[in-house]
């Protein structure tokens, strides 16, 4: 039994309780011991295979188990970490929407910002220019008063020498008297006493040349009235736009409301930034709760499977401890099954080894016998002489070896022997194109003719490589005369690029020009940019400071250019709508507000000469009583401030609010025109 163990492999030792005393083998033990052994082997080992599909489920459930575990532990970490993110989430989605609530609420005011920053700067720029007429109009007032002063002058000098005149009327119709002539006052023609003119008697000449002071001054005056009308108009106008605010004070409002505008666009930035924020914050909590519930069910899922497999492997270790009458550890079996098995050949080969042994034993007593009589025959006395006469092992392999040598040499000649060939047989064809006796290198045949090969190869690939020179130096000149080309070209192309480079930005199509607009486009949004702004001041004093105008890049309609669009804001609630919603009556003021925006723009634009004529054609019919109160106070406004408006209109409550009227009868034979002025 000693020596079995001995020859098992380490791995292959049994547990305690399979290798008990019923399985030993003790001494010099016998075939048919070996064969009684072998078979309780056998009946131990059906035992055990009958039981091994069991354990092989319950080490594939341990080992599920402790997977299981492992996943358990993992799933109930990842839990814990879910539940403590689910926990902070609120807190930072909360702070995030305060966040945006306050980014909101200041880029909503952009819209509102840029509007009342166009107006301040419109206000603003009256304001400086408000300034410069102020001092024009000094300037024009005191010159009006000097050519009032000096036409003052002269129309009291001619009226100075228009007395004296008067006075010397006499003496200058005595200067006129003919003797026998009658006189001009009496119609006598005696003069006995004509009067005398006196030394500062006034000429004709001095008449007309004092005329004609007068005239020269008061040509003067009227020009200094007009000119001092115009900027009293302009100084008007400026002090309307300005609204009561100085130069400086505008360049502080619109440095204001400037940052405000650049605080409120930073703050769309922000609000973008922290709503894609909230978004993610809020789409991270919904999958928080569905990963927390994965895991809640994963976990519990876990549990069942670890406690299934808790039972499996607890009912194999009591099948295991009831068929071996102790307790087994689980995957032992197959292990102590190997060394059974290990075992059973161990003494099949012993059994063997043992039969073998009783007939080796039996062959060597008669092998003796014939070695005994072989030795007597050549006249030995017995196997230890015949022992002494045997060679020795040296002299024996240097024998060997000098055979085993001239063997392996005659093998080489003769091979080469048979592979030469009969010069005297004549079936064995031409001379070889290889060296007799010498294989593998070629004869002087096939060395010329793989010289002929290679002169012609080289031939023609000098041939070849003469072509390939003349096509190269073609293609270099062909490339000289393209790179002279190319360089002449190139000034011709880049003018011709920067000439279609100017011409995409004009036309609104290049991609420098970020706003895609034509020129044309660009310069009358400019400018509807300032009408608006001036239209805006006349919409808010006639709206009640509701409705704001706004330029949009949008195209209003197919075939109109972007850029020149307009948009109505309401301040009241903050909505961005089209003109056509507005109703008959809004649409009626909104048009002399950008009528009268107009003017002013005008008016500003040529250097103080004013529109001084307005006419409003139709469209009072559709405003309510209030508005109509509005639009009448802004007309009598203006005609107040030196204008003239004409109304034309069929409104009868208008009736009672223009001073003077042009009203047209109709009648059978015709219209009758006539003017009514209304007193009071």
């Amino acid at each position: 039994e000693d020596r079995l163990l001995e020859a098992l492999p380490e791995t292959a030792q049994a547990p305690d309780g399979l290798l008990v005393d019923d399985l030993a083998v003790e001494g010099a033990a016998t075939a048919e011991q070996l064969s009684s052994a072998t078979e309780r082997v056998r009946d131990r080992r059906v035992r055990l295979e009958t039981l091994l599909p069991r354990e092989r489920v319950a080490v594939d459930a341990a080992h599920s188990r402790d997977d299981d575990l492992g996943r358990l532990d993992a799933a109930r970490l990842d839990l814990r970490s879910i539940s403590l993110r689910a926990e902070e989430i609120p807190g930072e989605i909360a702070a995030a929407a305060a966040s945006l609530t306050a980014a909101s609420k200041r880029a909503g005011r952009h819209e509102a910002l840029t509007a009342a920053l166009l107006a301040a700067r419109v206000r603003h720029e009256a304001a400086v220019e408000l300034d410069d007429v102020r001092l024009r109009l000094d300037a024009r007032q005191d010159t009006r008063r000097g050519a009032r002063d000096r036409a003052q002058d002269a129309r009291e000098l001619l009226q100075d020498l228009v007395s004296r005149r008067l006075a010397g009327m006499a003496a200058e119709l005595a200067g006129a008297l003919v003797d026998g002539a009658a006189c001009q006052v009496c119609g006598s023609l005696q003069h006995p006493l004509p009067a005398t003119p006196a030394a500062d008697a006034v000429t004709d000449a001095d008449h007309d040349r004092a005329e004609r002071e007068l005239s020269a001054a008061s040509v003067s005056l009227e020009a200094a009235e007009s000119a001092v009308r115009a900027l009293q108009g302009r100084h008007d106008t400026l002090v309307a736009g300005a609204g009561g605010v100085s130069a400086r004070e505008g360049a502080r409002m619109v440095a204001s409301l400037a940052d405000e505008l650049a605080e409120s666009q930073a703050a769309g930035a922000v609000r973008d930034t922290l709503d894609a924020a909230v978004r993610a914050l809020r789409d991270e909590q919904l999958g928080i709760g569905r990963r927390q519930t994965a895991a809640a069910a994963m976990a519990a899922g876990l549990v069942q499977s670890v406690a299934a497999h808790e039972r499996t492997v607890a009912t194999f270790a009591a099948e295991a401890e009831a068929l071996f009458d102790g307790p087994m550890a689980v995957g032992s079996l197959a292990l102590a099954l190997r060394t059974l098995t290990a075992w059973s050949g161990l003494l099949g080969r012993a059994e063997r080894v043992v039969v073998a042994l009783d007939t080796a034993q039996a062959q060597l007593e008669s092998i003796g016998e014939q070695v005994s009589a072989t030795a007597a025959e050549h006249g030995f006395a017995g196997r230890a002489e015949v022992a002494v006469a045997l060679l020795g092992r040296d002299a024996r392999d240097h024998l060997g070896e000098m055979l085993q040598g001239r063997s392996e040499t005659e093998a080489r000649v003769r091979a080469v022997l048979d592979d030469l060939p009969d010069p005297s047989d004549p079936s064995d064809g031409p001379a070889s194109s290889e060296v007799p006796g010498v294989p593998g290198v070629p004869g002087v045949d096939a060395l010329r003719s793989t010289v002929r090969e290679a002169e012609a190869a080289a031939g023609d690939a000098a041939r070849v490589q003469a072509l390939h020179d003349d096509r190269l130096a073609a293609l270099t000149r062909q490339l000289d005369r393209v790179t002279e080309v190319m360089a002449d070209w190139a000034p011709v192309r880049d003018e011709a690029l920067r000439a279609e480079g100017i011409s995409r930005l004009v036309r609104g199509t290049g991609h420098d020009n970020q706003l895609q607009m034509r020129l044309s486009a660009y310069v009358l949004a400019t400018r509807l940019d300032q009408v608006v702004a001036a239209a805006n001041e006349r919409l808010g004093q006639l709206r009640d400071q509701r409705y704001l105008l706004q330029r949009t890049d949008r195209a209003e309609r197919r075939g109109s250019q972007a850029g020149l669009g307009l948009e109505i804001v309401d301040q009241w609630t903050g909505d961005v709508r089209s003109p056509s919603t507005l109703s008959g009556g809004e649409t009626f003021v909104v048009s002399l507000s950008l009528a009268l925006g107009l003017a002013d723009v005008v008016t500003h634009e040529s250097g103080g000469t004013e529109i001084e004529t307005l006419f409003v054609d139709e469209g009072f019919g559709t405003l309510d009583a209030d508005t109509l109160d509005d639009v009448m106070d802004g007309l009598d406004g203006l005609r107040a401030g030196g204008r003239t408006v004409g109304v034309v209109s069929h409104v009868t409550e208008l009736r009672s609010r223009i001073p003077t009227q042009v009203q047209v009868d109709k009648g059978r034979d015709g219209s009758t025109v006539s003017v009514r002025t209304l007193v009071g």
